[in-house]
């Protein structure tokens, strides 16, 4: 291990033990690992790394590139800890960069933002012109901040919880990053709250069987864009995309959903149809969209872990032997 990277572990062990679930602390220690981004129109986008790209140094020992996507609670920071104490339990201080983008939904330094939840659906920001969408902002950092910089990265895993997990869903079935790059791709979703399914089809519990709901009329949205794909073109990042286009490759992307075992609830009482006709909470609806690829797309390559004895906690699954196992398991 470098000298300096075993500087920053060492630091984020001792800050980490003062300032687990205090994010405004969290944010002033952490300052020195917040960056920013500056796109051709001048505006900015911050974000959480532990590395510097206007450092040139060791830029060849990184091998994995981590990125974990925060929830609604917008806290990119401690998803950062998260992400790095993940890193360093499975032994891969040396060779990986941990990323956290940082999607804000006010502005304060030329910087785009979203409302509270808008961004998870890869919508355009509210500001600048032309306005961005939040899924085109992560190619950008990804092609031209970090690959770009660090070539020697052979493998990158897109993670998010909760509504991070929504969009990196998402962002799995919409993607042109895979056309874009030579590295491997994971997407790694921890609990989700919904996901799009490929098809109209759900699980009827009753009959034991997946079928097009009866009383699907009255509930219109349940497979449009973002809960299916009939009318993926109404997403804000790709318009010319079509339904055709992701049954064509979806299935083969590698999408693995982790899943706490004890996530047994949906999103608060904000629940709407669209999500209940997924299943009555998260758990139940990871293992239906699987069961559903299971059933229609035989020979996918979407994977489903069950974690544990874990609720709808970002840094215990993210820290869990099961995501450990699956890190080891990708990253070299």
């Amino acid at each position: 291990m470098s000298k300096n990277t075993a500087i920053f572990y060492g630091l984020l062990v001792v800050l980490s033990a003062v300032c687990i679930g205090c994010d405004n602390d969290f944010d002033a220690l952490y300052k020195e690992s917040r960056r920013k981004m500056t796109f051709h129109d001048g505006m900015n986008f911050f974000y959480y790394a532990n590395v510097d790209v206007s450092i040139e140094t060791n830029r060849d020992q990184y091998k994995n590139l981590l990125v974990f996507v925060h929830g609604a609670g917008l806290d990119a920071s401690e998803h950062f800890n998260a992400a790095v104490k993940a890193i360093r339990s499975a032994g891969l201080t040396e060779n990986t960069i941990v990323l956290a983008p940082h999607f804000q939904k006010e502005k304060t330094d030329s910087n785009y933002y979203w409302t509270k939840y808008s961004w998870k659906d890869g919508r355009k920001s509210i500001n600048a012109v032309p306005k961005i969408s939040s899924y085109s902002v992560l190619d950008s950092l990804l092609i031209k901040e970090m690959l770009s910089n660090y070539p020697e990265i052979n493998t990158v895993v897109i993670s998010g919880h909760s509504a991070g997990a929504q969009f990196v869903y998402r962002y799995s079935l919409l993607s042109k990053l895979e056309e874009s790059i030579a590295q491997e791709i994971h997407y790694l979703p921890l609990n989700p709250s919904s996901v799009t399914y490929l098809g109209p089809e759900r699980w009827n519990a009753a009959k034991d069987r997946f079928e097009i709901p009866l009383n699907a009329p009255s509930c219109p949205g349940y497979d449009t864009w973002i809960y299916g794909i009939s009318d993926v073109s109404a997403n804000e990042y790709d318009r010319e995309i079509t339904t055709d286009d992701i049954l064509s490759y979806c299935p083969s992307r590698n999408v693995t959903i982790g899943i706490g075992t004890l996530d047994l609830e949906g999103q608060g009482g904000g629940d709407g149809c669209e999500e209940l006709y997924q299943g009555v909470h998260r758990y139940e609806r990871a293992h239906n969209v699987h069961n559903h690829m299971d059933v229609f797309f035989p020979g996918h390559s979407h994977r489903i872990i069950d974690v544990e004895g874990v609720d709808h906690d970002r840094y215990r699954m993210m820290t869990s032997p099961e995501i450990i196992d699956f890190l080891n398991e990708v990253f070299e």
